[in-house]
């Protein structure tokens, strides 16, 4: 797993089972789960945008808003 946090108490998290989960630290619940063609391996954090960026092992990357 890898993990991103942003000011609002936000986690994001990347798994090998080819989703990204957002979850809301303050209640440690999962807000969303985003499903992807591949495996993610890598994630970035833009704050100023409020947005991140997926690179999965098909090589294809996606920047989404929170």
């Amino acid at each position: 797993d890898l993990l991103i946090t942003d000011p609002v108490g936000t986690i994001v998290s990347a798994h090998f089972d080819k989703k990204v989960r957002l979850w809301d630290t303050l209640s440690d619940q999962c807000r969303q789960e985003l499903a992807f063609t591949a495996s993610v391996t890598s994630l970035s954090y833009n704050a100023g945008e409020c947005s991140f960026g997926v690179a999965n092992r098909s090589s294809s990357s996606e920047r989404l808003t929170i």
